[in-house]
């Protein structure tokens, strides 16, 4: 795991998000992790390579914090790592980071609670602009008609973040 302490003098009046890297391919986080720089330079970014590492980290604290989620791990795989980390904490922010971008994946994915998914043959811009829409509390999924078709364009339903609850 790589922390990124937040800078001293930091103001009080804004709680910064923290945001957690969970794949297992070493240069992928790094990649992310520069986007995620590049975005915003003060952020705090935790990398996991496990998801058990990650949890354990959200354990501690779910508040301000975005999870940028693999859906294969060694230690999980598909949307049973979405399903544990929002039964281990509800109201936490996941974001689905993939190659398995299928229709069926992304929508059951929204279903299941994530917050945004963005597929791992995204482009700089599309993969800065989904951060940047996540870092302000928006999801950042692409409508329906876009997800049956192999180009990834920038295009993208955006609104609210709402956690999900039980109906």
């Amino acid at each position: 795991m790589q922390d990124d302490p937040l800078p001293l003098g930091e103001p009080a009046s804004k709680p910064r998000l923290r945001v957690l890297l969970v794949d297992d391919h070493p240069l992928f986080r790094q990649a992310l992790a520069a986007t995620v720089r590049q975005i915003d330079p003060q952020m705090a970014i935790a990398q996991f390579e496990t998801l058990a590492e990650a949890r354990r980290a959200i354990a501690a604290d779910t508040q301000d914090t975005l999870v940028l989620l693999d859906l294969k791990l060694p230690d999980s795989h598909g949307i049973a790592g979405l399903l544990g980390l929002k039964a281990q904490a509800p109201d936490l922010m996941v974001a689905i980071v993939s190659a398995t971008d299928d229709r069926d994946t992304v929508l059951t994915a929204q279903a299941c609670g994530a917050a945004g998914f963005i597929s791992k043959a995204a482009g700089v811009e599309e993969l800065s602009a989904a951060l940047e829409s996540l870092f302000a509390g928006e999801t950042w999924f692409l409508p329906p008609e876009e997800m049956a078709c192999a180009n990834h364009s920038p295009r993208r339903r955006r609104g609210s973040w709402k956690p999900c609850t039980a109906g």
